[in-house]
Formats: C-alpha cells, sequence, structure tokens
C-alpha cells in the first residue's frame, strides 16, 4: 500500500500525472464532474474538500494505494492526508512537489482558475516549503 500526496499550483501537472501512477485517485475537483462535464462553484469548494477527505479516509481503511489529486499547497491542506497515513503506519508516503512558473500553469490551466489564484497558490507553496516539519514525509520534485 502506497499514498502518494501531490502538492502544486492550479494547471502544474499533478492530475496528468497522478493517471500515471496507476493507483486510485481523490481530488475535490470530481466533486464537480457532471455527466463528463466540470463544473466548478467555489462557494462548495470547503464540501468538496470534506468529501475528496472522507473518500481518502475510506480508501486508506480498506488498504488501497491512493493519489491526492489538490493543490495542498499549504500545510493546513496537507496536514490532514499526512496525519491519516502516519495514523495508518503507512510507510510508502510520499510528497509529490510540482514546482511550475504561474504564469505558465495559468495558461496551461484546464479549470479557468485566475492568475491571481495561482500567484497566491504560488506563495502559499513557497511559504510551505519553508515551513516543512522534520518528521513529516521526505518530498521529491517532478
Amino acid at each position: 500500500m502506497q499514498v502518494v500526496i501531490l502538492r502544486g499550483i492550479s494547471g502544474s501537472g499533478k492530475s496528468s500525472y497522478a493517471k500515471m501512477l496507476g493507483m486510485e485517485i481523490v481530488s475535490a475537483d470530481h466533486f464537480f464532474e457532471f455527466d463528463g462535464e466540470y463544473r466548478f462553484d467555489p462557494k462548495l469548494l470547503p464540501i468538496a474538500h470534506r468529501q475528496c477527505l472522507r473518500t481518502y479516509v475510506e480508501m486508506v481503511r480498506k488498504g488501497k494505494s491512493v493519489v491526492v489529486d489538490n493543490t495542498n499547497c499549504s500545510l493546513i491542506e496537507c496536514a490532514p492526508y499526512i496525519a491519516v497515513a502516519q495514523a495508518y503506519l503507512i510507510i510508502g508516503t510520499m510528497v509529490v512537489d510540482f514546482h511550475t512558473d504561474p504564469q505558465l500553469a495559468f495558461n496551461r490551466s484546464v479549470h479557468g482558475v485566475p492568475i491571481a489564484a495561482i500567484e497566491s497558490q504560488f506563495a502559499a507553496m513557497k511559504r510551505a516549503d519553508a515551513e516543512w516539519p522534520q518528521w513529516w514525509p521526505e518530498r521529491r520534485s517532478v
């Protein structure tokens, strides 16, 4: 069993990478998919993230290998997923960072995330990189 937590700004390539891993994928984006169409509603984002975390916990409880495909730019976004992996003593927990230029990410983003939001994610990721707890899983960059 393995847990892979992806971190990166919107448009950085996380979802494409997640699909290549061949594992179960949990993502807040799945909450906004209806009949093959993505319909984002920012008011529902907290609900989407709660649903994503619930799905993740259920998969971990069942012993499935899972990829968390959310931005996870800040420490507080990563914390619940890391805590669950640690609580279940998952040795194969890995965090994969996607360091991407915000303008490039904006240009290739498929969800229409505004450049200001992407720049905010970028700043949050840099802060988290500087404050990353030593006892959390090590990170690898893609």
